[in-house]
């Protein structure tokens, strides 16, 4: 018999999920209060059995299957985590309501503690595995050709690759695996130790295979991306690849051009920055994290990298095309709808890649 135990964070509505294999059965525990009205099959489709019962505090759902339907088991666990959207939305938004900047540090590391983690998706982003796959005459190879020594039989560098907010470092591993030296931050000390405990997991060659180009190193960091003292432990800042998902849409939006200064500080002269832009859709009045985002808010940010921006009463960012692009400025190489995502941004999720102005002028959107 083979017994697994995923565990699911919905803001609110906590998801053990049994896996018992061998017998072909699902079962799933929602514990949450106040009890709301949620009926079975929110939880599963018809092709499943199931029965339930509901508790003081906790609905109880078996969802009996044959051993066929067990491989579907993502699709139980993608369709748990639309149960009560608005529950999700407003715990988080408690969370960090009236919390003062330093410490939002703390509430992240909370809600990783206690295991409401709605935003973890227990894989890299498929839209991320495209582009590293489909954008390579952008990207180039994973090592620093112009570091290359002739007539040397060793490869030069690798590239380095930076994360910010990797949570359980995911996109992390699968940069790794395309041969970057990849480096992941956060600020929740359990997010990180749960990352690196990944290193170690006789599962991760299989979960993560690498190709022609080998492996990259893999570090995982506690720090915050707005200080410098986190950088001398991985060789300092000039980042060829920085990658972006869930993170500047978990800031506070008083921190925007902030990260917009940090990313250009951070990138190295002929670095790529990539935007996986999410949530888009999103009316950007009714708050976060994560808070909504548009193309538009992305351009006026790196085209000033630092200067602040302004937004009209619902939310959106004002234009202002008065003044040239700053000389720190990221210029937008690429952009396209993800066409393969995560199901909270299906349809909607666009990538962008970014690079320095002046790196942009002098060698046009490739290297």
């Amino acid at each position: 018999m083979s017994l697994e135990v995923a565990r699911l964070s919905i803001v609110g509505v906590v998801v053990v999920m049994q896996i018992d294999a061998w017998r072909g059965r699902f079962i799933l525990t929602l514990s949450f209060s106040p009890i709301s009205n949620i009926s079975f099959e929110q939880l599963t489709p018809g092709a499943y059995s199931l029965e339930g019962q509901q508790a003081e505090n906790h609905l109880l759902v078996k969802v009996r299957c044959t051993p066929n339907q067990y491989k579907n088991q993502t699709k139980i666990i993608d369709m748990a985590q639309q149960v009560l959207p608005e529950d999700q939305r407003l715990r988080l938004r408690q969370q960090f309501d009236q919390r003062p900047l330093d410490k939002h540090a703390q509430g992240w590391d909370e809600l990783w503690k206690e295991g409401t983690t709605p935003w973890d998706r227990d894989r890299p982003s498929p839209a991320l595995i495209d582009t590293l796959k489909d954008k390579k005459h952008i990207l180039g190879t994973p090592y620093r050709k112009d570091l290359a020594t002739p007539d040397d039989p060793h490869p030069p560098p690798r590239k380095r690759v930076l994360v910010p907010g990797c949570g359980k470092g995911y996109d992390v591993l699968l940069f790794s695996s395309y041969g970057y030296d990849a480096y992941g931050l956060d600020v929740s000390p359990h997010a990180v130790d749960r990352a690196t405990a990944s290193l170690s997991e006789p599962s991760l060659p299989s979960k993560y295979p690498h190709g022609l180009n080998g492996r990259g190193q893999t570090a995982f960091v506690l720090a915050d991306f707005f200080k410098d003292d986190f950088l001398a432990s991985i060789g300092g800042g000039n980042f060829d690849v920085i990658y972006d998902y869930t993170f500047l849409c978990a800031l506070p939006p008083s921190l925007r051009p902030a990260w917009a200064k940090r990313m250009s500080e951070l990138l190295s002269p002929s670095g790529h920055l990539i935007c996986l832009e999410f949530p888009l859709g999103k009316e950007p009045k009714t708050g976060g994290p994560p808070h909504g985002l548009t193309p538009q808010l992305y351009e006026q940010l790196l085209d000033h990298p630092g200067r602040e921006v302004k937004y009209n009463d619902g939310g959106y960012v004002v234009e202002d095309r008065s003044l040239d692009k700053s000389a720190e400025a990221l210029e937008r190489v690429d952009r396209w709808r993800a066409e393969r995502t995560h199901e909270a941004g299906q349809g909607k999720d666009h990538v962008s890649i970014w690079r320095h102005l002046q790196a942009y002028r002098q060698t046009g959107p490739s290297l």
